[in-house]
């Protein structure tokens, strides 16, 4: 099997063949819901449906939470069209 790595995502196997997908927002001190992370997710579901690993376990890297919900700053940003 292979991992994938992108910017706010990055996979490893064990020797069981069990997934984890590691979520790590670069910069944040919290792991928030933006665009690339959305895109990112994407990459990972399609990663997983062809790697095919026996079970899949969503893990954060950051240690006070998994994820806090959507970017308040893109969301803020966001045009009323």
């Amino acid at each position: 099997m292979t991992n994938l790595e992108t910017t706010t995502i990055k996979t490893t196997v064990d020797e069981d063949g069990i997934m984890t997908v590691w979520i790590d927002v670069p910069g944040k001190s919290v792991n928030t819901i933006g665009e690339q992370m959305l895109n990112d997710l994407t990459q990972a579901v399609r990663h997983i449906e062809n790697e095919k690993p026996k079970g899949v376990i969503f893990a954060s890297r950051k240690h006070e939470n998994f994820i806090a919900g959507g970017d308040l700053f893109e969301i803020r940003a966001l045009k009323p069209d």
